[in-house]
């Protein structure tokens, strides 16, 4: 088992809880492991039964010995002096008896809330088909840009005739029939005309 593997508060229980003292927090995580390392090489037995698995049984606590003193170079940091040489091992005999961290559950993820569906609009009112027998009733002036193939096809409208005569027209000047019926659609919608009928 690894020291690293279990987090600061653990040690920090196990130091207080073996040490007599209560303090509140270790400097950073190097000073944790360093003082229960240090701790553990006096106190083996004590941390053994502090740290064991619950279903164990645990056996009355050993006499709290005091650790060594410090070393005056490292004072600042308050390394025991036999920490100096064999950390790692210290270490390693320190994670043999420390407990399996405890994993948390993984957050479950709430579900995204569905947003609702848009009710389908109405597709668009289909276009009147417009006969040929119909009639053109009212023609405004030319709205078209003059030049313009479409300006030459509206100066073709006369007022009272038939959308078939428009057409007729339009191939005779030239134009596709087709363009003659995109226009008559066109310059209704818009009411450049009016046809009846």
């Amino acid at each position: 088992m690894n020291l690293s593997a279990h987090t600061t508060s653990q040690l920090l229980a196990a130091y207080n809880a073996i040490s007599g003292q209560n303090i509140a927090r270790f400097a950073d995580r190097k000073t944790a492991e360093r003082r229960v390392s240090a701790l553990f090489e006096t106190n083996r037995g004590a941390i053994e039964q502090l740290l064991a698995p619950a279903s164990a049984p645990v056996a009355e606590p050993t006499k709290t010995v005091e650790a060594p003193a410090v070393v005056a170079e490292d004072e600042a940091l308050d390394v025991p002096a036999f920490l100096k040489k064999g950390r790692a091992a210290n270490i390693a005999a320190i994670a043999e008896v420390l407990p399996e961290p405890v994993k948390a559950p993984k957050a479950v993820k709430p579900a995204k809330a569905r947003k609702p569906r848009a009710e389908k609009a109405e597709a668009p009112a289909k276009r009147a088909r417009i006969e040929e027998e119909a009639v053109i009733v009212t023609v405004i002036a030319n709205p078209k840009r003059e030049g313009s193939r479409a300006h030459a096809r509206f100066a073709l409208y006369r007022e009272g005739q038939t959308v078939k005569e428009f057409m007729d027209a339009c191939v005779a000047a030239g134009f596709p029939a087709a363009e003659a019926k995109t226009d008559i659609s066109w310059d209704r919608r818009h009411g450049f005309i009016k046809v009846e009928g």
